[in-house]
């Protein structure tokens, strides 16, 4: 019988703090973009926030939000409160959307940073907070009651009855009970739809094959919540992203988690959806360029010249 000396333990390296990210940093970033993005305040922001996001570098989603609306003021009253809203309104959108990718806790985090920023400029202004308003970060616009410390444990205590379209509420009444399973089955049914068409908008002819990647992996469960959930109810939700700017964020998030087919399947499918190839090549090259910044890997990410029309990389 042979032994074999222990292995000596590797010394201790202690972790690479990532860096925070600065208004100069985030300058050169917006500046890698195409014109086509970086001149659009509507665009750069939402690929610049998960990009942030996606990374954890939370600090960078308040930041984008202040250099977006710094300038606004001299929009007068009023027209510079609607640009604010809508550049909080999409950024909310884009890491709700991002999360699908990097997760929820990186969402959350982000989401109350953007909360906090969006307060203390509207105290700058002298302007009410917009985000105290009832539905203001609401996908459909619909009421979702006062946020009050106590209204989502009042709604439980009442059996959840509060919700005025129906989506929690639980009644007695086996009509209404009937009507409103009806109504929900209707509702999955049009999500799943969406969800199906969001997908062959991105996928096209290469479809079967990742579809059939799912099934021999039995991952069908998989396939499911990326089908319904993902993009059903999630990504083709388009009053706030449409299908193009989805594709932006969903590019970004992927190049900044260093991931090569899924990061191949959107740098073709932003070109499906109408952007040029130098604009989706400058998004890759602005995520990969933040990625350096903050010591991230990048070497599986693909380059726009090895995205094909008939492989999927797999």
């Amino acid at each position: 019988m042979t032994t074999t000396a222990p292995t000596a333990a590797l010394p201790y390296q202690p972790p690479r703090l990532q860096p925070p990210v600065s208004p100069a940093e985030l300058a050169r970033w917006r500046a890698l973009l195409h014109p086509d993005l970086r001149d659009d305040e509507d665009r750069w922001t939402i690929i610049l926030t998960v990009a942030c996001a996606a990374a954890h570098a939370i600090e960078g989603i308040p930041l984008i939000y202040t250099v977006a609306t710094a300038d606004s003021s001299s929009d007068g009253d009023d027209a510079g409160d609607a640009r604010a809203v809508r550049t909080a309104r999409r950024i909310k959108e884009a890491l709700l959307k991002g999360s699908v990718l990097y997760g929820i806790p990186p969402a959350i985090d982000a989401t109350f940073a953007l909360a906090d920023a969006v307060r203390a400029d509207a105290e700058a202004r002298g302007r009410p907070a917009r985000i105290d308003d009832e539905a203001f970060f609401s996908r459909a616009g619909e009421s979702l009651g006062p946020a009050t410390a106590t209204s989502y444990d009042d709604e439980a205590a009442n059996g959840g009855d509060h919700d005025d379209d129906g989506e929690f509420v639980r009644t007695d009444s086996e009509a209404a009970a009937a009507a409103a399973a009806a109504a929900t089955k209707q509702d999955d049914a049009d999500v799943t739809a969406r969800g199906a068409a969001h997908i062959r908008a991105v996928y096209r002819h290469n479809l079967p094959d990742i579809a059939l990647r799912f099934r021999r992996a039995a991952a069908l469960d998989l396939w499911r919540l990326t089908r319904d959930v993902n993009y059903g109810m999630t990504l083709s939700h388009s009053r706030v992203l449409g299908l193009a700017d989805t594709e932006l964020v969903v590019l970004a998030a992927l190049v900044t988690m260093n991931l090569r087919a899924e990061t191949l399947w959107h740098l073709r499918g932003a070109r499906r959806v109408g952007w040029k190839e130098e604009v989706v090549a400058s998004v890759r090259d602005a995520c990969v360029e933040a990625c350096r910044f903050w010591g991230r890997p990048t070497d599986r990410v693909p380059r726009v010249d090895e995205v094909s029309e008939e492989s999927n990389g797999l």
